[in-house]
């Protein structure tokens, strides 16, 4: 985030905590369907529990918003809240029925082509696609958490860092070794 986001950001908070409640609407609106998908992909939850999820991070951060530390990214913080939510739905309802599969439009992955794709191209990149989305489902949520953080929310290194509470230059590595594995992962998927 840029320096005058955060400082935007800054602003809004400092109006929410005078008094003018309206306000955290903007936050809402901001980071409401960013941290409903994040949360739907590190926890399996459906969309309904998801979003009781982004309730609660939002009425935890809201709680807690005279505690936020204005020099800091806002956005990190609320994605280490909703994060540390979706961890303790996850620990509560980890012997219930799995979450509905979150549905990811192509344009994730791709988004580097310029020109539209023929029918044939199209379905095998869908393919691909799903594959990859079913290959980072059954990463370890360390590795799982860096991807998505990095490539579906579209985080510095430094967010990344203080969202799971690791040194910033184990971001790097973890995130070496995540895509060591998903390469890995998709390779032997392919030659099967």
């Amino acid at each position: 985030m840029t320096m005058q986001g955060q400082n935007e950001e800054a602003e809004i908070v400092k109006r929410v905590l005078s008094g003018d409640l309206e306000s955290y609407g903007t936050i809402i609106d901001k980071y409401e369907k960013k941290l409903l998908r994040f949360v739907m992909l590190i926890s399996k939850a459906s969309k309904e529990d998801a979003e009781d999820i982004i309730q609660d991070t939002f009425i935890s951060a809201y709680q807690n918003l005279a505690d936020f530390d204005t020099k800091m990214s806002f956005s990190a913080w609320i994605y280490k809240i909703a994060r540390n939510k979706a961890i303790s739905w996850y620990r509560k309802n980890t012997s219930k029925k799995a979450g509905e599969k979150i549905e990811l439009k192509e344009e994730v992955f791709l988004n580097l082509k310029d020109d539209a794709p023929s029918i044939l191209e199209e379905l095998h990149a869908k393919a691909a696609t799903d594959k990859l989305l079913e290959e980072i489902e059954k990463l370890d949520s360390k590795y799982k958490e860096v991807i998505i953080l990095k490539y579906f929310e579209h985080k510095s290194y430094l967010e990344i860092a203080d969202i799971l509470h690791i040194p910033p230059g184990s971001v790097a590595s973890t995130l070496y070794r995540a895509k060591a594995k998903l390469k890995e992962k998709l390779k032997n998927a392919y030659e099967e």
